[in-house]
């Protein structure tokens, strides 16, 4: 679908987009071939993790119009990404679910979200967020962000106390995760044709 409506994208935002689902879709087949394997796929989901929270902070930066977001976009990149290794060479190990490092960068995520959306579609009168793809972009991250966060935050704990219910709470993860590609095709599919 992002070929079919390249002209429609400015050309950083298909460029971005393209990157994403192409190396995400990549850490997906990875992380199901473990799984139908019966090996574990958490050191995939964490490379995932910290690959997908970089990237929409890097997206984020260069989507901002004023400096001061996209320097503050930048500052929550580097945090993160110095957290996440720190994390990982003292915290908790790669080959375990990274749930500390997911919770920073969801906070960090949903800041940047929220920030976004107030400042570049509810305070610009120029633009109609409907056929705005950043607007569709950032509604789906912080949807998923905002409903996975309870549940991967602790997920490590849940399956301390029951794995049968950590598994069966995972059908969320996959719905929002649907719900987040969704948006993201909504505003490719939205966005007026340039002229």
């Amino acid at each position: 679908m992002l070929i079919f409506y390249k002209k429609k994208l400015t050309s950083y935002l298909f460029y971005y987009l393209l990157t994403y689902l192409s190396v995400n879709f990549i850490f997906e087949c990875n992380a199901h071939y473990l799984a139908f394997n019966n090996m574990s796929n958490y050191e995939v989901y964490n490379y995932e993790m910290i690959f997908e929270v970089a990237f929409f902070h890097l997206l984020f930066r260069k989507a901002f119009t004023d400096n001061r977001f996209k320097i503050l976009s930048s500052i929550f990149f580097f945090a993160f990404v110095s957290f996440s290794i720190i994390n990982i060479l003292f915290f908790q190990e790669i080959t375990e679910f990274n749930s500390n490092t997911y919770t920073v960068g969801c906070i960090l995520l949903l800041l940047t979200g929220v920030v976004f959306l107030f400042n570049d579609v509810v305070k610009r009168d120029e633009i109609n967020p409907l056929y705005f793809p950043m607007f569709w972009i950032s509604l789906g991250i912080l949807f998923c962000y905002l409903v996975n966060f309870p549940f991967l935050s602790n997920v490590n704990q849940l399956f301390i106390l029951d794995a049968r219910i950590a598994d069966n709470l995972s059908i969320i993860n996959y719905t929002v995760n649907v719900l987040l590609y969704v948006l993201i095709g909504i505003g490719i599919i939205c966005r007026k044709q340039r002229t």
